[in-house]
């Protein structure tokens, strides 16, 4: 995602870690974490990735969010209706994750001064959530390949602060985020380096230059 604001760096993880001693939960790759999220904690990757799925009407798993290391997100995220949970999560790799109590005061403070925001924990997590959602729907509701591409690239650009992106899935998952076909996916990849739009070396790109506002998330 595109925000600095949910991404800690190795520093910030050390230090947060030394104020709040979290619980750690440690999963194996390909793992399902079934039942483990509570609405009023946020989670911190300290290893590996996360993927956060849903499925579609024709039952078919569509990834939705991802959380590398260093990446916070809510609870709330597993948030189930009727019964069901909207939402299933998987460890792609070996896993680290803290739980992080930003209910108890001491703990909100602590944490307040590494993300900088000052809403109250319910605003936060839905603000958290919804802004999750809202930036898969923008890629999604491009209507081409390549600006669905672009959206992406520029908000990971953002986050890492670098034009050199660091794509931290691979491109068979990534093109399911972007919920198109891999081929597609690498086929406009190509043709965007060869317009020296991009530099792509395996699964790192280097946007070649500043691209247009249309890009952007609308946030």
């Amino acid at each position: 995602m595109g925000n600095r604001q949910y991404h800690l760096d190795r520093k910030e993880i050390h230090d947060l870690m030394g104020k709040l001693h979290p619980a750690i939960y440690t999963y194996h790759k390909n793992e399902f974490i079934k039942n483990s999220f509570d609405n009023r904690k946020l989670y911190l990757v300290l290893e590996g990735i996360v993927y956060f799925y849903t499925q579609n009407e024709q039952y078919d798993e569509e990834i939705v969010a991802f959380f590398p290391c260093g990446h916070l997100f809510p609870g709330s995220l597993m948030t189930e209706t009727d019964g069901q949970s909207l939402h299933f999560a998987l460890c792609k790799t070996n896993c680290k994750i803290a739980a992080i109590d930003v209910v108890e005061a001491a703990h909100y403070h602590i944490f307040h001064s590494f993300v900088g925001n000052k809403c109250c924990l319910l605003e936060f997590t839905y603000h958290f959530t919804s802004l999750f959602l809202a930036w898969h729907c923008h890629i999604l509701q491009q209507k081409t390949v390549r600006s669905k591409i672009m959206v992406f690239l520029q908000c990971q650009s953002e986050c890492q602060q670098s034009t050199c992106i660091h794509i931290e899935m691979p491109y068979s998952d990534l093109s399911n985020f972007l919920q198109m076909d891999r081929s597609t996916l690498m086929k406009e990849l190509a043709k965007m380096e060869s317009e020296e739009l991009i530099q792509k070396n395996g699964r790192y790109i280097t946007l070649q230059q500043l691209h247009s506002e249309i890009y952007r998330i609308p946030i």
